[in-house]
């Protein structure tokens, strides 16, 4: 009975302890990895594609997606595959459904599947 007490006293939080604090630990605790990435991105898209020039809107574009896709690989790791897998599903759907009443719908359903096969898994 004591050890049966004693795990349930384990997992309750303390009564003084803030909640929004430990929302943003994660955060916290990974902003010294995040804020360098951030500034690299930064000065690399400057270096890349300076505004004014003809034909930096293209290749500010094209260097955002490359920068993402090598973000969520570091990221993610394998997680990133199901991720570009879904947004691959989720945009040909899209492009297919764009005119029908069907597009919301399906739009819905895909992202609360996402949602809760995420939370069973």
């Amino acid at each position: 009975m004591d050890a049966r007490r004693d795990r349930t006293r384990a997992n309750m939080r303390p009564p003084n302890a803030c909640v929004p604090a430990n929302q943003w630990r994660q955060y916290r605790e990974n902003a010294p990895i995040i804020m360098p990435l951030l500034m690299a991105c930064i000065s690399l898209r400057y270096r890349v594609a300076p505004a004014g020039e003809p034909g930096a809107d293209a290749r500010r574009v094209v260097f955002t997606a490359c920068w993402s896709l090598i973000v969520a690989i570091i990221m993610h790791g394998t997680g990133a595959f199901w991720l570009f897998v879904a947004l691959v599903i989720n945009y040909y759907a899209a492009r297919l459904l764009r005119t029908s009443a069907l597009g919301p719908i399906w739009a819905w359903a895909f992202a609360l599947t996402l949602l809760f096969t995420r939370l069973w898994v």
